[in-house]
């Protein structure tokens, strides 16, 4: 929401509405959303909201003309209204394989029925990047809940190890009100160095040799997959 008194001012827009990204937009905007399904749904515990914030959000965010990856936007963009219409929650609500070495590994899933009525879901595995021999699978293709009931829902990454790389995408659960989409991410390093992030000291320039005042440096030497490299010349 904007303001349309003041042309000069802060927000200013004369439809009254603007578009703004930050922090400071974003998490008091995720929190009325959650604050929503609580107002529809007093009993509800953190994990369930977390769920209808996270499994709901839309996958229309583009980066250069394709769909923006998980690592850069997460689950998708927040959808208020998907996110109060679900009855449908997923415990945990994403599926991390972390870096892979050793396959096979696997993650489970407890998925509820909040709602009044009996529904049945089809689960289907949307792989974005993907690479042959090594396979994302569900141990059920449909899943029927009575009012209030938990079934269990194994995924499993099975195969080869792949080469290096970041891999994702999706855990579909189609047929109550709102489709349910549980994004998955697995990553295998190059051991290449590619960039370094500053985790501890004061600035994050100084001269070559000279030693750091009030204080001490540490870095984190990654590879272009952002996962750290280890035993790198210093010099």
């Amino acid at each position: 929401a904007a303001q349309n008194y003041d042309p000069n001012g802060d927000l200013y827009n004369p439809l009254r509405y603007t578009v703004a990204s930050g922090t400071s937009f974003s998490t008091p905007m995720v929190a009325g959303a959650a604050a929503l399904v609580k107002q529809r749904y007093p009993g509800w515990q953190p994990w369930q909201i977390k769920s209808a914030l996270v499994n709901t959000a839309t996958q229309d965010v583009t980066d250069s003309g394709q769909t923006a990856g998980i690592t850069a936007v997460g689950a998708g963009k927040l959808n208020v209204g998907n996110a109060v219409a679900a009855n449908v929650t997923v415990n945990p609500a994403t599926a991390s394989f972390g870096v892979v070495q050793n396959l096979p590994l696997t993650q489970k899933f407890q998925v509820q029925n909040n709602g009044s009525g009996a529904v049945s879901l089809q689960v289907t595995v949307q792989p974005r990047n993907g690479v042959s021999g090594t396979v994302v699978s569900v141990d059920q293709a449909a899943l029927t809940l009575s009012p209030g009931e938990i079934a269990n829902l194994q995924v499993s990454l099975t195969g080869s190890a792949p080469p290096a790389g970041s891999y994702e995408g999706l855990i579909v659960l189609q047929g109550d009100a709102v489709t349910l989409q549980i994004p998955f991410l697995y990553l295998v390093a190059d051991g290449v160095p590619y960039n370094i992030i500053r985790l501890l000291g004061d600035g994050g320039s100084g001269l070559a040799g000279q030693p750091v005042q009030d204080g001490m440096l540490a870095f984190q030497v990654i590879d272009q997959f952002g996962l750290p490299v280890s035993n790198v010349d210093r010099k």
